[in-house]
């Protein structure tokens, strides 16, 4: 398949840049391994024993997944060279979303209809001093899923048309305070990391049962870093002990709905390297 990138750049001034990109995506499509197609007769394989080669099932096949992207950006260096900033607004629009689904207690993957998604995305890398450096970054995504009527798991198939792609949060952001200090032989360095995102979850039923919460994970590192190329750093992350999952999934109503990949609790750590 051909895809297509274009890019316009236009540089105002010396150190700021504005840019348009328009970018087609793709995904090949395939077989499943876990699930077989009706038939040229339409009966399904579900239920039926002793199934051989000539009775003409075969693996559930999914199409190609499409998206093209539009993209408006602005970068530019700010106060004597001391911050960069980062600004970009985004419009994807997707076709035949591959998703995985539960069929008879098997996963399989399905295309469904349009999804179209927008938002916004903004950094600023700042110096703060001769010691410290400040990271700031903040994100915010809307998106919308329509023709799901095929995989929609409640009572009525219409119910989750128009839901967001809910493993993505609405709104995320980051902090990174870096810290360094010039002794004798080296340096020490330090960071202190905040990262935040918004709920999600819910599946595309929107199910509040399978919501994972808004949460936040902070570390903290310190190190001490040689001259001559060697360092030690001892490092705590998820400071504050937090918990929450990586994912959840619904299972279409099919079998109990789950989350799964819970976080790592508060660890200490040391690490040495050159």
């Amino acid at each position: 398949d051909l895809q297509t990138r274009v890019l316009a750049t236009w540089h105002p001034g010396e150190d700021a840049m504005f840019f348009a990109s328009y970018t087609e995506g793709f995904k090949s499509g395939g077989f499943g391994s876990f699930n077989l197609s009706n038939n040229a007769a339409g009966e399904p394989a579900l239920g039926n024993g002793g199934l051989t080669q000539a009775d003409g099932f075969l693996p559930n096949v999914f199409q190609p997944e499409t998206v093209d992207s539009f993209e408006l950006g602005y970068k530019d260096s700010l106060l004597d060279g001391n911050a960069n900033v980062d600004l970009t607004a985004f419009y994807y629009e997707y076709e035949d979303l591959q998703v995985v689904v539960a069929d008879g207690g098997a996963s399989i993957v399905e295309n469904v209809g349009a999804v179209e998604a927008w938002g916004l995305e903004g950094s600023i890398t700042t110096r703060l001093n001769d010691h410290f450096n400040l990271y700031l970054a903040m994100g915010y995504l809307d998106s919308e899923a329509n023709d799901l009527q095929s995989i929609c798991g409640l009572e009525d198939a219409n119910g989750c048309e128009g839901s967001s792609l809910f493993w993505a949060p609405e709104f995320s952001g980051a902090l990174v305070l870096d810290g360094s200090f010039p002794v004798d032989g080296g340096a020490i360095t330090s960071s202190f990391e905040v990262f935040w995102e918004s709920e999600r979850g819910g599946g595309w039923e929107d199910l509040s049962t399978t919501k994972i919460d808004a949460y936040q994970e902070m570390a903290f590192r310190v190190a001490y870093e040689s001259d001559s190329n060697w360092f030690a750093e001892a490092y705590v992350e998820n400071l504050t002990d937090e918990f929450t999952w990586d994912g959840q999934n619904n299972n279409g109503g099919i079998v109990p709905s789950h989350f799964f990949g819970p976080r790592k609790p508060r660890t200490f750590g040391v690490r040495v390297g050159a």
